[in-house]
């Protein structure tokens, strides 16, 4: 909460309640496992934005909508589906993290 004396005249913009609101420091990365593990997240946040990635998916479910059903029962080919989309998906993670970063190794 930002303290009454932090507004002037109502005005939250005002650098006292911008410090007030951005109480929370930045911390640097421990070390470089941090460092390896955030560029890893970035490109897997980069990855699912792709248009490619999901184009890849649009297909696959494509593909595959046709078996699937509003039966109360799951059918044993759903088994097959999802571990074929695991597959695709896990193969197509792998090898985008090994080719953009260096070293990786799962």
């Amino acid at each position: 909460m930002i303290p009454p004396e932090a507004l002037e005249d109502g005005d939250i913009m005002n650098p006292v309640a911008l410090s007030t609101l951005c109480s929370v420091p930045f911390e640097e990365p421990a070390d470089d496992a941090d460092i390896r593990f955030d560029n890893a997240v970035a490109l897997l946040e980069k990855l699912v934005h792709d248009e490619g990635f999901e184009a890849r998916q649009q297909a696959f479910f494509l593909e595959h909508c046709e078996e699937f059903t509003d039966e109360e029962e799951n059918k044993l080919i759903y088994t097959d589906i999802f571990n074929r989309y695991t597959a695709q998906i896990e193969d197509l993670v792998l090898l985008r993290l090994t080719i953009e970063i260096p070293g990786f190794d799962l």
